[in-house]
């Protein structure tokens, strides 16, 4: 989704992030940090630097799994657009699942949940290593059924979109849109400071695979008290919140002896920094 680079977007991101600090100050409340906001938006702004250089297209072995796929749908139909999304918000919260769940998928996406502070500023902070983190590997089966590379961008581009909008405590709980859409209540759990919370609620726009696979989790009454990973972010060192979790994988990587060591090094479960 190409619009997601485009700068006349990156500036309305930015007018929201402003006007939604100056909004909490007015409301008197604390969910602005100056060296957490200033590191989000280093990470965004590179984020987006290496999006206009490499461009959106999925490089050759999209186009490779393109030419080779098994089906031919009827892509003129609606319902071919609804079945990608469908495909698209599935395989999206599988891999938030790995991200969550597998070594080299947090050294990347630890860098999203590492504020203590929540606020717009986390919604494009989607951790510039992903590339090395395999996640993006999910995806790929859906172009050999036939949906088109395009539309699934463009469907996973609306997921991303959208949840930039739901970083926010601005928004209070919405009721029973709670239970089914990631609403910003239930992406706040998501980003709690407790390891039980923000293994919850992994859905894109909505939270229906989290209910089949027992994910789900609802905000509190008293609402969320912390947020984020603390360890990480009081380095204040933009470096360090990149590499904190890479040099935990590469630590374990190293100094494993056997071939099963190295592989739960890279693809078990994360350990703790």
């Amino acid at each position: 989704m190409k619009i997601l680079n485009h700068p006349l977007f990156i500036i309305a991101i930015v007018v929201c992030i402003i006007a939604e600090y100056f909004y909490s100050k007015k409301k008197g409340i604390s969910n602005f940090a100056f060296p957490e906001t200033v590191t989000s938006i280093a990470l965004i702004s590179i984020d987006k630097i290496l999006g206009l250089l490499t461009g959106s297209d999925g490089g050759p072995m999209v186009k490779w799994l393109w030419a080779h796929r098994f089906f031919d749908l009827p892509l003129e139909k609606p319902w071919t657009l609804v079945a990608t999304f469908i495909a698209a918000e599935f395989l999206y919260y599988w891999n938030h699942w790995y991200n969550h769940h597998v070594n080299i998928g947090w050294a990347t996406h630890i860098m999203h949940h590492s504020p203590t502070r929540y606020n717009l500023t986390l919604g494009y902070r989607l951790g510039i290593t992903r590339l090395f983190s395999l996640g993006w590997l999910i995806f790929l089966p859906l172009i050999l059924f036939g949906f088109r590379p395009e539309d699934i961008a463009q469907c996973i581009g609306i997921i991303f979109l959208y949840q930039f909008f739901i970083h926010t405590e601005l928004v209070p709980k919405l009721g029973w849109l709670d239970l089914f859409f990631n609403t910003p209540s239930a992406h706040r759990v998501h980003h709690s400071g407790n390891p039980h919370e923000y293994n919850k609620n992994l859905g894109g726009l909505t939270l229906v695979f989290d209910h089949l696979f027992g994910t789900f989790g609802r905000e509190s009454e008293e609402g969320i008290k912390r947020y984020g990973i603390a360890r990480v972010m009081k380095k204040k060192s933009l470096w360090f919140e990149i590499t904190a979790h890479w040099r935990v994988v590469i630590h374990r990587f190293l100094h494993a002896n056997t071939i099963k060591g190295k592989c739960l090094a890279l693809f078990g479960r994360p350990a703790k920094l």
